[in-house]
């Protein structure tokens, strides 16, 4: 087998490093969507809250679309509370992330599934999405940056599946 020159070398330990950097990033992002849906199903929501940005937006789809801190501490802290009060429960599934890396930013697109008692007349009932994450590299680590749920797909009572 033939050596490669220095240079050769040194490009290829290069490239390495990038595909590195590259898998410890999509893990750090699936890591930072992970403890937010563990937040979320803990009712923990300052935790889920430092999953965000600053500057960070959610299109919330059906309800509504969160710009900046203030609003999605409103979301977590007063919303979330109250549809837990009223009987309303969810529990959220996450499947088939497609993870992109560019540099600081990176975007993903993720299936899910809620299961979850509606408040309003306290019965079970399936919903399915489609979620766009975009995520920024911050001196702290990798945050949620623009959120969009897609596509509601279905929102059916369970019983009638």
């Amino acid at each position: 087998m033939q050596e490669g020159s220095l240079e050769d070398l040194t490009e290829e330990i290069r490239k390495l490093q990038q595909r590195v950097q590259t898998m410890e990033d999509r893990e750090a992002i699936r890591d930072l969507t992970a403890s937010y849906m563990q937040a979320m199903h803990d009712a923990r929501w300052e935790n889920a809250l430092e999953c965000f940005a600053e500057e960070a937006e959610y299109d919330h789809g059906l309800l509504g679309e969160l710009r900046g801190k203030a609003d999605l501490r409103t979301f977590y802290t007063e919303f979330m509370p109250t549809f837990e009060e009223a009987g309303g429960w969810a529990m959220d599934l996450l499947a088939d992330p497609v993870i992109h890396v560019r540099g600081d930013e990176a975007e993903a697109r993720w299936f899910l599934l809620t299961l979850l008692i509606d408040p309003d007349n306290q019965k079970p009932a399936w919903s399915m999405a489609t979620l766009e994450y975009e995520y920024e590299r911050k001196s702290e680590g990798w945050k949620f940056v623009r959120n969009r749920c897609i596509h509601e797909h279905i929102l059916a009572p369970y019983d009638k599946g």
